[in-house]
């Protein structure tokens, strides 16, 4: 199956009072989380709505995406800076990602706000800590 370069679809208006994202001029989204209450249940927003095939929780995904700490706002983790997508099965990762990402469609860019307790907990990993948010760009599935 072919894997995109970046999402296409639809643009998506998302509701207010989720952190909202704009990408800088190298395409990069960049999450802004100011004045965001904290998640008391998992949010899975569709920004760009794609047209690809449906995610199954057995898939193992092609993505790009970077996540931000809500409390602080700061990018821990991002494989735009790395210049490269990243695959995973969508059966390992922080439950937030494996029910957030589940039924989505390739070529979407999801914006996910995750409460500490699908993520890494309040001890986290490393900056990962609390409640957590991201923006994924689902390229591939297989």
């Amino acid at each position: 199956p072919k894997v995109l370069d970046k999402p296409e679809g639809e643009t998506v208006t998302p509701p207010a009072g989720l952190p909202t994202v704009k990408e800088n001029d190298k395409g990069v989204p960049e999450i802004s989380v100011k004045g965001v209450a904290a998640p008391k249940a998992l949010v899975s927003q569709d920004l760009i709505k794609g047209t690809g095939p449906e995610v199954k929780a057995t898939d193992t995904l092609t993505v790009n995406y970077v996540g931000v700490a809500l409390s602080s706002g700061k990018v821990f983790d991002s494989s735009f800076d790395r210049g490269e997508k990243t695959s995973f099965p969508l059966t390992g990762v922080i439950k937030g990602w494996t029910q957030g990402l589940t039924g989505k469609t390739v070529g979407s860019r999801v914006l996910l706000v995750i409460p500490q307790d699908l993520a890494y907990g309040a001890k986290g990993q490393g900056e990962a800590k609390g409640d957590l948010v991201f923006v994924v760009d689902i390229l591939g599935v297989k």
